[in-house]
């Protein structure tokens, strides 16, 4: 039987709509351990999904009054349903059963804005009734007292580079390191009254917290903020942030005013901040180790965190050691900025 046109359309559409299929799920298993399969692992899972959908749509079309072989028909229904079945998987829809945090649990903000200028920007941190603060590029005239006041307790404020972190524990000691990323282009930065052209090289902060008095031993975070620029191949840059993390001599601030000499970041118990880099990408391992992603513990949905306005890639990360349990994690819209903050609930085992 002779197919018209418009059912011809319907057919070559859902072939390549299943061919989008295969790419991702090509991605999948590739992940971004090269520089072009890194483009391909960035398809979001729900453009997955809705190619999957749209597949067997178009092709029952496409074959509306035609007989087709019933083996051909399964072979192109599994691939749909395997991105369907990827998707699902990724989005931790069994996480929405979690029990919400106790009023015990450490309470953990983390937030990239990537603006100039946010008046009220510390009013809006302070509102989400923090524990520990870790931001990327804070905005000009942060009222840090007011941050300072939210969190409570007698801890300390940390900051160098673009990066800050305020806490309700003690800090007990720091260091700050730019992490030496090659391949960034040059880009232009604007604000009122100025510009000025930069290449982002990565950087990192990490601080030693007194947590004895809740659990029994002090925690290390590591602020990161990585390149922006997607023509950076994800797996040398994490591996050169590792590496320049690893040669990391000091100086070390200590808590008494002292300095003191290092053998690298000490290992983290907690790393967060923005990578510039999609959730499950096996390049961020080179830095994080065997770190339980906090989404995968106890997020739901694809959770998304960028750009603000209409986000499409969640690419700002908190990955966390056991025995700290991560009681609920979670992306919310600040109403400004750039990015997403991160919400991450923890507790001690």
């Amino acid at each position: 039987m002779k197919r018209g046109p418009i059912r011809s359309f319907f057919g070559w559409a859902g072939w390549c709509a299943w061919a989008g299929c295969v790419l991702w799920l090509v991605g999948r298993v590739v992940n971004d351990r090269f520089l072009w399969s890194q483009f391909v692992f960035w398809i979001p899972g729900w453009i997955a999904v809705g190619l999957s959908v749209t597949a067997v749509l178009l092709r029952r079309l496409g074959d509306a009054g035609a007989q087709r072989h019933g083996t051909r028909r399964r072979w192109f229904a599994l691939v749909p349903a395997a991105c369907a079945v990827f998707a699902v998987w990724e989005w931790r829809v069994w996480n929405f059963v979690r029990a919400a945090p106790t009023g015990s649990a450490v309470r953990i903000v983390a937030w990239n804005p990537a603006t100039d200028f946010m008046d009220d920007f510390a009013q809006r941190v302070s509102g989400l009734a923090p524990s520990i603060v870790a931001i990327a590029n804070r905005p000009a005239h942060t009222k840090w007292d007011v941050i300072k006041s939210a969190v409570g307790g007698s801890g300390g404020m940390v900051r160098d580079g673009r990066l800050s972190l305020v806490s309700r524990f003690p800090v007990v000691r720091w260091g700050f390191s730019p992490l030496n990323i090659t391949g960034s282009r040059p880009q232009l930065s604007t604000w009122r009254g100025g510009s000025l052209v930069s290449i982002d090289r990565g950087e990192a902060l990490f601080a030693e917290l007194d947590t004895t008095a809740i659990w029994g031993r002090p925690t290390v975070i590591w602020l990161v903020d990585l390149p922006s620029d997607p023509l950076i191949p994800r797996w040398r840059m994490f591996g050169q942030a590792a590496a320049t993390l690893s040669a990391y001599r000091g100086p070390v601030y200590r808590a008494d005013g002292e300095r003191e000499s290092i053998d690298g970041f000490p290992p983290p118990d907690i790393v967060l901040g923005d990578f510039n880099t999609p959730r499950g990408s096996e390049s961020i391992r080179r830095l994080v180790g065997d770190l339980g992603d906090a989404h995968a513990r106890a997020g739901v949905g694809p959770a998304p965190s960028w750009p603000r306005r209409r986000p499409v890639l969640g690419i700002n990360h908190t990955f966390v050691r056991r025995p700290l349990s991560v009681l609920r994690y979670r992306v919310v819209d600040m109403g400004a900025g750039q990015h997403l903050a991160q919400i991450t609930d923890l507790a001690d085992r």
